[in-house]
């Protein structure tokens, strides 16, 4: 059975791992609004699940080279936001393994409900991205 990951793809998704699990431990005074959830953008009640959107935006730009939403203004961005579904992943991305593009899909969903419970959901979904195939 073939390998799933080389070895820096697999320390780059251990390191996702203890970022993942470090997420609730975090308090942001400033976010980026680059990684701002559609809740955010809205003004709703922001949770740990926003905070999993914006590991989200952070998986798709590292896999990809570009943002989830891309736009020229700030208003614009957040219209973007609010309103339009990231492109899924594998098709702006050579090589996505169709695991990881649905967890990043989940983790840009709109709708709070429809991302991951919490941070150990993502990375469970990691640790089993990032552990070699059997022999």
């Amino acid at each position: 059975m073939p390998r799933l990951m080389t070895r820096s793809t697999h320390l780059f998704v251990s390191a996702l791992v203890r970022y993942t699990l470090s997420l609730r431990a975090m308090s942001f005074k400033r976010r980026d609004r680059t990684l701002l959830a559609d809740d955010d953008a809205a003004r709703l009640r922001a949770t740990a699940r926003s905070d999993l959107y914006a590991l989200g935006v952070l998986l798709f730009q590292l896999r990809s080279g570009r943002l989830p939403h891309e736009a020229s203004s700030m208003g614009a961005l957040l219209q973007q936001v609010a309103t339009q579904a990231p492109p899924p992943l594998s098709t702006v991305a050579a090589g996505v393994t169709p695991a990881l593009a649905l967890l990043v899909g989940r983790l840009l969903a709109k709708r709070p409900a429809e991302r991951p419970a919490d941070a150990e959901e993502v990375a469970a979904v990691l640790r089993a991205l990032a552990l070699p195939a059997a022999p």
